[in-house]
C-alpha cells in the first residue's frame, strides 16, 4: 500500500524489529577485527601485499588502535588537507589507518587541487585523491567548453548529452540570438563554480536572470521523467584510477534525489525550487521533505537507491539496460574529453604511475523520452552519511574504491633510513664531481621499501589467472602483460565497481582520443580477443 508522506506517494517502509543488543565485549571484538588491515597478494610474482578495505558497521564505531600485528608493522597513516570528512576517517581507521600531520602518509585526502610541487615529493607507495586538471570537467564553464570542442571535432551526434549551454559573458551574443529564435524556451542559469543548488535561477525571459554576471546559461529541460509526479536526478559514482592507460569505473549503486513538490510544466512555477531542483541541500529545507530512516527501505522518502529506481522503472516497462548503456557512454566520453590536459600535467608533475586516483559524482537527468542528460560533474561528491541509506551506499562505495586503488604497505622506517644514506652518498658524489643520483640506485632503494610477502605466505595464495585469460597472452610484450595483470587484479578487488574502460567494446571510443595511446589500444585489443575466444 502507499501513503501520502510529506507530499510523496512512496511505498511504506517495511516494519523491522529492534536490533539485537550487543554486549560491550562483542562491540570491542568487532572493532578490533576491523582495525586490523586485510591484504591480498598480487604483483608480477604474486607476492606483493595489497590492502583490502571493509566498511565499518556504523560511523559511530571508531575502532581502537591495535598494538602489534600488521597495523603496527605497516604504519598505515592518512592525512586530511583542506577538508574534514567523518566517513573517510571512519573507513580508514576501521582498516588500521591512523591520522598523521607528517608527510609520511600512505594516503593524502584533500579537498582541493594538488599542487605539482607537493605531488613531485611522493614516493611510489603514496596516493592522493586528486588528478590534476579535473576542474576541466567539474567547473560548469570548463565542462561546456571541453564537450563543445569534442562536438566540433567529432560531430554533434556523439556529444549531444548536454543541453545548449552558453558561458557568460563570452557567449552573451550567442545566447541572445538563441533566445530570440526560441521564444518558448525556458532557461536555467548557474554560477560556474558553485554547488548544492546555490545561485541557480530559472526563467523564461533572460531579463529575469543574472546574465550580467559570470555564469553558464542552459536550456532548461522541461520534460523530465517523473516518479509519481516528482522530478528526480541520479548521483552516480565514477572512479578514475589511471589516465595512461585510462582506467574508468562506475559504481553499481548510486543515489536518486527527488524534488519535494510535484512537477508542473508551467511558467508560473519556475521560481519554485522545491519543484524544479533536486539538490538534497535545497529540498531538505522543505516542509515536505521525507528523510530515509531505514537502509533496507531504499524506495522510501526523498532519496532512493539506484537499485530501487531501476526496480521501479523495470516494473513499468522501461528498458533500464538500454538507458544505462547510454549513461555509461556519456561518462566515458566525458572522461576522454580532458585526457590531453590531464596527461600533460601528469607527465610534468606525477613522479610515479599510481600516485593519483579520482572519485567523481556524475549528476544525470532522464527525460520522458528516456534520453539521459549530463547536468554536472562533481569534483568532490558529498560523502556526508547522516541517513542510513547514505551510510549503506557511501561506506561500501568508499571501501571498494580504496581496495580498487591498490594501496601497498611499505617499510617507512627503512625508506627513511635509505633516503638518509642516499643523501649522504649524493653529497659525497657531488664533492667528487659526479652526478648526485643514479636512476638504478633510486629504483633499488624504492623496491627494497616495498611490502613483499615471504615465499611461503602462510595460507594466502597468489591470485589465479584472470577468468578468460588466453594462453597467447604470454606472448605479449612485457609491458602489455603488466597492464593486463594490473587490470585483472583490480577487477578481483573491485567489489561494486565495474570497469567501463578498457573493455572488449572500447574500440568504439579510441577515435575520440586526441592522441593514440599504445596502452589503451593494447588493452582494448586484448580484452576483445578474450571476448571473441569466449563466444
Amino acid at each position: 500500500s502507499d501513503q501520502q508522506a510529506g507530499g510523496h506517494r512512496f511505498p511504506l517502509a517495511r516494519s523491522r524489529g529492534p536490533e539485537p543488543a550487543m554486549s560491550s565485549d562483542e562491540g570491542e571484538d568487532i572493532e578490533e577485527v576491523l582495525a586490523e588491515p586485510d591484504v591480498v597478494l598480487g604483483g608480477p610474482h604474486g607476492r606483493t601485499e595489497i590492502l583490502l578495505f571493509r566498511p565499518p558497521p556504523s560511523i559511530e564505531a571508531v575502532p581502537r588502535a591495535f598494538s602489534g600485528g600488521r597495523a603496527d608493522q605497516y604504519e598505515l597513516t592518512y592525512k586530511m588537507a583542506r577538508m574534514e570528512c567523518r566517513l573517510v576517517r571512519a573507513v580508514l581507521e576501521a582498516n588500521g589507518f591512523r591520522p598523521t600531520t607528517s608527510n609520511d602518509f600512505n594516503l593524502l585526502w584533500t579537498g582541493q587541487a594538488i599542487k605539482p610541487a607537493v605531488l613531485q615529493q611522493f614516493n611510489p607507495y603514496q596516493k592522493v585523491n586528486r588528478f590534476p586538471q579535473m576542474h576541466e570537467i567539474t567547473r560548469k564553464d570548463k565542462l561546456c567548453r571541453n564537450l563543445g570542442r569534442m562536438r566540433e571535432i567529432h560531430g554533434a551526434r556523439h556529444f549531444d548529452f548536454i543541453p545548449a549551454t552558453y558561458v557568460l559573458p563570452a557567449e552573451y551574443d550567442l545566447l541572445i540570438a538563441d533566445h530570440n529564435r526560441s521564444k518558448e524556451a525556458v532557461w536555467i542559469a548557474k554560477p560556474c563554480a558553485s554547488s548544492c543548488g546555490r545561485g541557480i535561477s530559472i526563467a523564461a525571459h533572460l531579463h529575469h536572470m543574472p546574465i550580467d554576471e559570470p555564469c553558464v546559461v542552459s536550456r532548461y529541460l522541461t520534460n523530465p521523467l517523473l516518479v509519481d509526479g516528482f522530478k528526480f536526478d541520479i548521483r552516480l559514482y565514477v572512479a578514475i584510477t589511471s589516465y595512461e592507460p585510462l582506467k574508468l569505473h562506475l559504481y553499481e549503486e548510486g543515489l536518486v534525489r527527488f524534488a519535494t513538490e510535484k512537477y508542473h510544466n508551467s511558467r508560473y512555477c519556475l521560481s519554485n525550487h522545491f519543484m524544479h531542483l533536486t539538490n538534497y541541500s535545497v529540498n531538505k529545507r522543505s516542509a515536505n521533505f521525507v528523510e530515509n530512516q531505514d537502509a533496507a527501505a531504499d524506495d522510501y522518502g526523498n532519496k532512493w537507491s539506484l537499485t530501487a529506481l531501476k526496480r521501479f522503472l523495470a516494473k513499468r516497462g522501461v528498458p533500464v539496460d538500454l538507458v544505462f548503456r547510454r549513461i555509461e557512454d556519456m561518462i566515458t566520453k566525458t572522461a576522454i574529453s580532458i585526457e590531453p590536459q590531464v596527461i600533460a600535467n601528469l607527465k610534468a608533475a606525477m613522479p610515479h604511475r599510481h600516485n593519483c586516483f579520482q572519485l567523481l559524482g556524475f549528476d544525470v537527468l532522464i527525460d520522458d523520452t528516456l534520453k539521459p542528460w549530463l547536468l554536472e560533474v562533481n569534483l568532490g561528491p558529498s560523502l556526508a552519511a547522516d541517513a542510513p541509506l547514505d551510510w549503506k551506499v557511501k561506506s561500501s562505495m568508499l571501501s571498494d574504491l580504496l581496495s580498487l586503488c591498490a594501496f601497498q604497505p611499505y617499510d617507512k622506517r627503512g625508506l627513511r633510513e635509505m633516503r638518509r644514506r642516499s643523501a649522504a652518498a649524493a653529497r659525497d658524489r657531488l664533492s667528487r664531481g659526479m652526478p648526485a643520483f643514479s636512476k638504478q640506485s633510486d629504483r633499488a632503494m624504492l623496491a627494497a621499501a616495498g611490502a613483499v610477502a615471504p615465499e611461503s605466505p602462510g595460507g594466502r595464495r597468489a591470485p589465479a589467472p584472470a577468468p578468460g585469460a588466453l594462453a597467447e597472452e604470454q606472448g605479449y610484450a612485457p609491458e602489455v602483460r603488466r597492464w593486463l595483470r594490473e587490470v585483472d587484479e583490480a577487477d578481483a578487488r573491485a567489489g561494486g565497481w565495474r570497469r567501463l574502460f578498457p573493455n572488449a567494446t572500447s574500440h568504439a571510443y579510441l577515435g575520440f582520443f586526441d592522441t593514440d595511446r599504445p596502452a589503451n589500444i593494447a588493452l582494448t585489443d586484448a580484452f576483445l580477443r578474450r571476448h571473441l575466444a569466449a563466444r
